[in-house]
């Protein structure tokens, strides 16, 4: 592990280029300044192969949805990238899945996003259930 959210990565001569793309997408959106996220972002989900790119933002959604929820700045987050995800309904369905608990004050009872599809989620349902 090398300390960089995504685990960091050594390409190798037989990997797909995609994979290479991803991991780069991944340290890219890492290392972004939060006024250019969005712009990159942009960037990312125009990538000739678009599971690629939509998998690339997802995981990194998660990766700052559960470092912003409790934080101020999560509304603005969410409204400066949302314009950058509305084309794609797998990315605006899972900002809103992690906007829920912060609007709601609860998690939907009838879907709470499982430990695999969402990273910090149950962590973050939990949080927002806590009297403030």
């Amino acid at each position: 592990m090398t300390g960089q959210p995504y685990g960091g990565w050594q390409p190798t001569p037989d990997e797909p280029p995609e994979h290479h793309r991803s991991n780069h997408h991944l340290d890219d959106l890492a290392q972004i300044p939060p006024e250019h996220e969005a712009d990159l972002i942009a960037t990312v989900l125009r990538d000739p192969d678009p599971g690629m790119a939509d998998s690339a933002v997802l995981r990194h959604l998660d990766h700052r949805a559960s470092q912003l929820l409790r934080s101020p700045a999560y509304t603005t987050w969410t409204d400066t990238i949302a314009p950058a995800l509305a084309d794609r309904p797998i990315l605006t369905r899972r900002l809103r899945e992690w906007t829920l608990p912060v609007t709601s004050g609860r998690c939907p009872r009838r879907r709470v996003p499982t430990r695999s599809s969402m990273p910090g989620s149950r962590a973050a349902c939990a949080r927002a259930r806590r009297p403030r």
